[in-house]
């Protein structure tokens, strides 16, 4: 039930396959605490233990094939455990079919590979697709697709982009909703739901933490949590946290990686301010929400403010210490030095938190799933002109692109038919000569 009335019926809704930052499981248990039954069904198996996933027998076995799929080594194990994964999600998707209405997927995830969606519109089943970036950012501005790590070419990449937009017009064809940010929406042809127009969903507000004040210091600590830490931009933000330092500022850098999640909370509670990345195409990351519950600040870096502002001018913006990745020193150091901005920005980030509490952000999904969209949460993504993306320098996405280009073509970019936006790539890649 919502403040906008008693609903005509009530779905029963499937979520799955992947968490993501612990957005599926707080939106299940949102649903649930607003009388819709839900099904979380969460097959990853990462190191963050959001938890919230269905125990039904179905789902485990299906995280255990995938688990051993995973770890099998030699080709007939690792084949004959891809079959029994395959198996367990036709037997899931028989079962989910026959029990729910509605379907939220994520990452570009689903049972058969996107296969499965013809099949859940002939049974007039209604999809809602979240997409959180890496799941459908061209791959030349998307620094979780090229880290050096992964060890991709330019080959690559361009059949990489390939596979996006094939997939992302699939999934398009079978949306009755997607929800997304425009400055990652390049492949998309249809209006999306702004992703921070429905809001990142926290827990209830019940489990909200209460709000203590920031612990005393010097020194003061400073939190950084990267999923990623090549694209999140750690090793800068380690020296600029190191240089200040140096300077005579009291910080002390606190970093986890691939820690719980109930670690990262722990740390959020004892630290004075967060500092998340350096490269954001979002006002407000995961982490930055996270820490909105606590009442703590966050900087936030990136490119595209000022896109945003041109694509979203009624964009109520969110309450964090946004900066230029040249800015990132100065963003730090003003909250290094004032105490009293970052009370009044973590209290006024704690209340942003609030609005997206889980049974609030779960309302606003029934909406999307009822039809019943605000025209002011739909945005046009044909004006993107953005062409920096995450988790890259801009130097280095220029190189990416320029190299695309040289070697591929401008088709490589998937654009074609969006020529303005392709040629806004084009002219990124001739900058800088």
């Amino acid at each position: 039930m919502t403040a906008r009335g008693r609903r005509k019926a009530t779905p029963r809704v499937f979520i799955g396959l992947l968490e993501v930052g612990g957005y599926y499981a707080n939106l299940a248990a949102g649903l649930v605490a607003v009388g819709t039954p839900t099904t979380f069904a969460d097959l990853g198996d990462h190191p963050f233990r959001y938890g919230g996933g269905s125990t039904h027998p179905l789902v485990e076995l299906a995280r255990r094939a995938r688990r051993r799929r995973v770890e099998a080594t030699g080709t007939a194990p690792r084949l004959a455990w891809q079959a029994a994964y395959r198996l367990v999600l036709l037997l899931l998707l028989s079962w989910a079919l026959a029990r729910h209405d509605v379907f939220i997927f994520g990452f570009r995830t689903t049972f058969l590979r996107l296969r499965d969606l013809a099949l859940l519109r002939l049974f007039r089943k209604r999809v809602v697709l979240v997409f959180h970036g890496s799941d459908a950012r061209p791959p030349y501005i998307d620094g979780a697709d090229m880290d050096p790590a992964a060890g991709r070419s330019i080959g690559d990449c361009a059949r990489l982009a390939h596979t996006k937009q094939r997939d992302i017009a699939r999934l398009e064809r079978s949306a009755d909703a997607i929800v997304a940010f425009p400055l990652y929406g390049h492949f998309f042809t249809r209006p999306i739901v702004g992703f921070h127009d429905v809001g990142i969903p926290q827990p209830l507000i019940g489990d909200f933490p209460a709000l203590a004040p920031e612990p005393p210091g010097p020194p003061l600590r400073v939190l950084h949590a990267p999923s990623n830490p090549f694209v999140k931009g750690s090793a800068r933000i380690r020296e600029v946290i190191a240089g200040l330092a140096a300077e005579g500022l009291p910080l002390e850098l606190v970093e986890l990686v691939g820690v719980p999640n109930s670690v990262v909370r722990e740390e959020l509670a004892r630290c004075h301010f967060v500092v998340d990345q350096l490269y954001s195409d979002i006002p407000v990351t995961g982490l930055v929400a996270e820490a909105a519950r606590y009442g703590r600040p966050a900087v936030l870096g990136g490119y595209g403010w000022d896109e945003i502002a041109r694509l979203m001018p009624d964009l109520v913006w969110p309450p964090v210490e946004l900066c230029h990745p040249d800015g990132l020193e100065a963003a730090v150091r003003r909250l290094a030095t004032d105490a009293d901005r970052r009370r009044a920005l973590g209290l006024a980030a704690r209340r942003f938190a609030e609005m997206w509490a889980a049974e609030r952000v779960a309302g606003r999904f029934l909406d999307l799933i009822e039809g019943k969209v605000p025209p002011d949460w739909m945005h046009d993504v044909a004006g993107v002109r953005y062409t920096r993306g995450v988790g890259l320098a801009e130097a280095d996405a220029r190189d990416i692109v320029r190299r695309l280009i040289a070697q591929e073509g401008t088709a490589a970019l998937q654009l074609d038919d969006r020529p303005q936006m392709r040629d806004a790539f084009v002219e990124f890649a001739r900058e800088g000569g």
